[in-house]
């Protein structure tokens, strides 16, 4: 019976290491950039304030049609409405959420 456990242990542990990208999945610098949207998110803190940043170049044919940079500024500490609320999250310190339609 200890030998069927070791021997399962082992083969989760070798399936589970995959080193190279599979069929499906593709390394973003490898990407053909002749038609395609690239969108980059950042988030600049300066002093009290928060920049969030985000960059879009719409390629076609290896040439860039549009390209815009819009920014929303916010404060870093959320204001306390409610004392019961964590008045310490930090709004740099927020997760990106993406949604694609």
């Amino acid at each position: 019976m200890k030998y069927i456990l070791i021997l399962v242990t082992a083969l989760t542990v070798f399936s589970c290491q995959s080193t190279t990208p599979t069929e499906k999945e593709q390394v973003l610098e490898t990407m053909d950039k002749a038609s395609a949207r690239e969108v980059v998110l950042s988030t600049k803190t300066v002093g009290d304030t928060v920049y969030h940043i985000s960059s879009q170049k719409i390629w076609a044919k290896g040439q860039i049609l549009a390209e815009k940079i819009d920014t929303i500024k916010t404060a870093v500490k959320l204001p306390d409405w409610n004392e019961a609320t964590d008045s310490a999250q930090l709004l740099n310190k927020v997760p990106i959420y993406v949604t694609i339609q």
